[in-house]
């Protein structure tokens, strides 16, 4: 049996129709911190977190992954790339950081040489934390902001010796 071209062209057409409309979508990585082990030797801190992160693209330049470790209003961000940024922002005052205030903390703090990542592997981040943060309580999370929008992981506690 050979189809006509109308009925051919009508068929793809509903077929087309019955699919609903294409909407472009914004895939929200995942992030997520497991623990956190914190160290002290000679009041230098390293603080390692085993993580979940989208790794072949958080260590391309540009995807703009960050550690943001904080207490308070006071934090250090560690971007994968780029430079270290610790500050205060009162977008962490509430203990949380919602996706919506990525930008406003990725716009925040100055550049630091006190702090640096020491090793990013595809399940955890080693940092080393500058000396203004206090012993006692803390809390972190993983943030991005991707053009189509930001993400966030569950805030971690873990505390300062």
């Amino acid at each position: 049996m050979r189809l006509s071209a109308p009925i051919l062209a009508g068929t793809a057409l509903l077929a087309l129709l019955a699919a609903g409309p294409a909407r472009a979508g914004f895939t929200t990585p995942t992030l997520v911190l497991t623990d956190a082990s914190v160290i002290e030797v000679d009041g230098a801190r390293t603080a390692t977190f085993a993580a979940a992160f989208d790794f072949p693209n958080a260590v391309q330049t540009g995807y703009r992954v960050s550690l943001v470790v904080w207490q308070g209003t006071h934090f250090v961000r560690f971007p994968v790339s780029g430079s270290i940024l610790e500050g205060t922002s009162s977008v962490l005052s509430d203990g949380a950081l919602a996706d919506t205030e990525v930008p406003t903390l990725f716009a925040a703090g100055s550049a630091i040489s006190n702090a640096r990542i020491l090793q990013v592997e595809r399940d955890r981040i080693s940092v080393s934390l500058p000396p203004g943060f206090a012993a006692g309580a803390a809390s972190a999370i993983l943030a991005t902001m991707p053009s189509e929008g930001s993400a966030v992981s569950n805030t971690l506690g873990l505390v300062l010796p």
